[in-house]
């Protein structure tokens, strides 16, 4: 039994699918539930899937592999995130693993998949439309940096007058007005699934991207460093799985099956995993790191850098040989 965590977007799609060629083994993706329906499926009753707690979940990956008598090891990944199932699965006998992914093509990734969603209000699925995000950093980066300040000035002000209203013992008072003001000028956006809408950004102002865009890039970083310090943190080296390697190289995609599984892979099996490239779920087109890097807005970079330094991941990452980029 095992269980590979991840925040996607790393080459999930491909290891489950892969590891699955294998006749001894059962891996799930994306799911916590048994039987496994994706998050938000109806049940054959009708009602909503039951979502399982990480204990849950996998003491029934037990149940379903003892009830094989053996024959098949179970395993899942891409639901529950983090080291949510970590000591669970180990007490029981299991493994755990969780995949990495170099920091910018992961950022990239995420970015990729959920910029137009969020700029849509959510009336689009997140990936279901691409865009050239090279070009359109080109036309944003001063609007993207000069928000930046903006916001990150509000913020430090708003630190200042807390300490001067604490003294005055307004603070509170403050608050109350605050909330009353906003009571009286919220304005409020209802979302609604609208098959028919249709994005053009050219329908948006520089001002509504830049801001979406900041808004989807902290999105991206919280769940690529959060992740990855939690996991450093909670996990040894050789728990860990680089997808960059595990999707190109056959021999340590081998290394990592034996690893998961305990068990052998033929050169027969690994051939037709290899064979079958198509099955890599592509979020972004561009797939080289410096030309992303370069393409960054420079409030960006700052805030990729930040998490690096603030987070001590540094060395790690380039344990793992990621060039971050960081002189640059």
């Amino acid at each position: 039994m095992f269980y590979i965590s991840s925040q996607g977007h790393s080459g999930t799609g491909w290891l489950a699918k892969s590891l699955n060629k294998h006749p001894e083994i059962v891996c799930w993706h994306g799911t916590r539930s048994i039987p496994p329906y994706d998050a938000g499926d109806i049940g054959p009753d009708g009602m909503p899937v039951k979502i399982l707690s990480p204990n849950e979940f996998i003491h029934g990956l037990r149940e379903c592999e003892n009830k094989t008598f053996g024959n098949k090891i179970f395993g899942s990944i891409h639901g529950y995130y983090g080291v949510e199932c970590k000591d669970i699965i180990e007490r029981r006998g299991g493994k755990f693993f969780a995949v990495f992914r170099h920091p910018i093509l992961k950022i990239n990734s995420i970015f990729s998949a959920y910029y137009v969603s969020l700029a849509s209000g959510n009336k689009i699925n997140s990936d279901e439309i691409k865009l050239d995000y090279i070009s359109l950093f080109s036309k944003l980066s001063k609007n993207i940096d000069y928000i930046y300040e903006k916001k990150n000035n509000i913020k430090e002000n708003k630190i200042l007058l807390k300490k001067i209203l604490k003294y005055f013992h307004l603070l509170s008072i403050t608050k109350f007005l605050i909330k009353k003001i906003k009571t009286l000028f919220r304005f409020r956006v209802k979302i609604t699934n609208d098959e028919n809408y249709l994005f053009d950004i050219n329908n948006f102002s520089d001002e509504f991207l830049s801001q979406k865009a900041i808004e989807t890039f902290e999105h991206s970083c919280i769940r690529t460093f959060e992740t990855d310090h939690e996991i450093i943190q909670n996990c040894k080296y050789d728990q860990f799985l680089k997808m960059e390697e595990f999707v190109s190289s056959k021999e340590y995609f081998k290394e990592c099956f034996i690893k998961i599984t305990g068990k052998n892979l033929s050169n027969e099996i690994l051939d037709v995993i290899f064979e079958d490239q198509n099955h890599i779920n592509t979020h972004s087109k561009v797939k080289n790191i410096n030309e992303i890097y370069k393409s960054w807005p420079k409030s960006f970079k700052k805030v990729y850098k930040k998490y690096i330094y603030d987070l001590k991941l540094e060395s790690k990452y380039e344990q793992l040989g990621y060039n971050l980029l960081l002189n640059e």
